[in-house]
């Protein structure tokens, strides 16, 4: 997952979704937060609680070659910020970091605004992680 040689390194895209998953484990998952095209078997997502930070983690996969949707419902949540981080890690499936290119594929954090009820579009090819504060 991490090449390297006398002088410099890289980071496959596998390391980057191994990070990504292990930082945002959360304490327990809970249900029907997050709904899907269940007939997509390409199409992935759970929300968990992080018992320590008070952070709604949604994780979002999309394995597929195109954009998809899902809807997520935050109505039995009273207490949450809607200004939430998100880091989207996508690229081409036959996309690699090199020496040459060590940056080609990596995930990118920028800020998404939430709100009660939503519908998200994943990029193809695609893991999006959005934490949520809760007050």
């Amino acid at each position: 997952m991490i090449f390297f040689d006398n002088q410099r390194y890289y980071l496959t895209p596998n390391y980057h979704v191994q990070k990504l998953f292990s930082l945002n484990t959360g304490s327990y998952y809970i249900d029907k937060v997050i709904t899907k095209d269940q007939s997509d078997s390409l199409l992935s997502a759970s929300c968990v609680y992080d018992d320590r930070s008070g952070d709604l983690i949604l994780k979002l996969v999309n394995a597929g070659k195109s954009s998809k949707h899902f809807k997520v419902d935050l109505s039995s949540f009273e207490k949450y910020l809607p200004d939430a981080a998100r880091t989207v890690f996508s690229g081409d499936s036959d996309a690699a970091n090199s020496f040459e290119h060590p940056k080609l594929v990596q995930p990118v954090d920028d800020n998404y605004q939430v709100t009660k009820k939503f519908e998200y579009e994943t990029l193809p090819v695609s893991l999006t992680v959005i934490r949520i504060k809760t007050r």
